[in-house]
């Protein structure tokens, strides 16, 4: 799947992230078959997963959106990352 592709799964007039995020979610979603359970087509997604503590591709995304601010400028993600 391309990054279009995968980005049109949003129905939403804005992705839930910026480009570099994007990016993110979509590494983790081609490497973790969990990913098509977590990814909601529409809405804020819970970064705070306990169950994916073991999955970097997941980390790396959660913390991009956390420090970025054009993914995290709507205040959707409001739960921290576990250190």
């Amino acid at each position: 799947m391309t990054q279009d592709e995968f980005n049109a799964h949003w129905k939403l007039d804005e992705l839930p992230a910026c480009d570099e995020g994007m990016r993110l979610l979509k590494a983790w979603a081609d490497l973790d078959p969990r990913a098509v359970d977590y990814l909601p087509s529409a809405g804020a997604m819970d970064l705070d997963r306990e169950d994916l503590d073991d999955c970097p591709e997941w980390r790396a995304y959660a913390a991009h959106v956390l420090a970025c601010d054009d993914c995290d400028e709507g205040g959707d993600h409001v739960r921290p990352l576990r250190s």
